[in-house]
């Protein structure tokens, strides 16, 4: 509860973004959560700017808000102006889940300008209300291998790895939807 943010990681083709879509669908059934998906996978040549004229972009798309222009200076308008607002027009009690699919392809060394600037950007929006804006960050590696810059951000950050089941686990799965008939095996 005093977090909000964590980090889920995992090998290739595992399911990292099939959790994401499915935190995306029932997120808002468990309780007043606002989830946002957002796929970074070709975003990290791209000016910082563009990146968070992109994300505000599909925040308002999938809030149902209009678009949101961020004039001359994307990165202050975002951070300053625009999340506070949508905060601000929310209900009181209600958070928004930005759910980041493939976010460590920001911390790769030969990635561009929004890679090298998200960041310490990243930090200041972790801050800005701890409560009503929430964070779920897909890495296709464990946080311990990410740059310096990036596990500067991440430290303190919850992880959860995303793997294979057990087979006992694979076992007990098998045997409760036996039970309750949610499968036919």
């Amino acid at each position: 509860p005093q977090q909000n943010a964590i980090t889920l990681y995992g090998q290739r083709r595992i399911g990292k973004t099939s959790v994401l879509q499915s935190l995306h669908t029932l997120l808002p059934k468990e309780g007043n959560y606002l989830p946002v998906f957002f796929d970074l996978e070709d975003k990290a040549a791209l000016p910082m700017a563009q990146v968070l004229s992109e994300l505000a972009r599909v925040m308002a798309h999938e809030l149902g808000l209009p678009t949101p222009e961020l004039g001359n200076d994307p990165e202050s308008a975002f951070k300053r102006q625009w999340i506070p607002g949508l905060l601000a027009s929310i209900p009181v009690k209600s958070s928004i889940v930005l759910l980041f699919d493939e976010f460590d392809v920001l911390a790769d060394p030969k990635a561009g300008s929004a890679a090298a600037a998200f960041f310490p950007y990243l930090k200041d929006l972790l801050a800005l209300d701890r409560v009503r804006l929430q964070f779920v960050f897909v890495l296709g590696r464990s946080p311990n291998d990410l740059s310096s810059i990036a596990l500067s951000v991440f430290k303190g950050i919850g992880s959860q790895r995303i793997s294979l089941l057990s087979r006992e686990n694979a076992e007990k799965l098998i045997r409760l939807s036996e039970r309750d008939k949610s499968l036919l095996w």
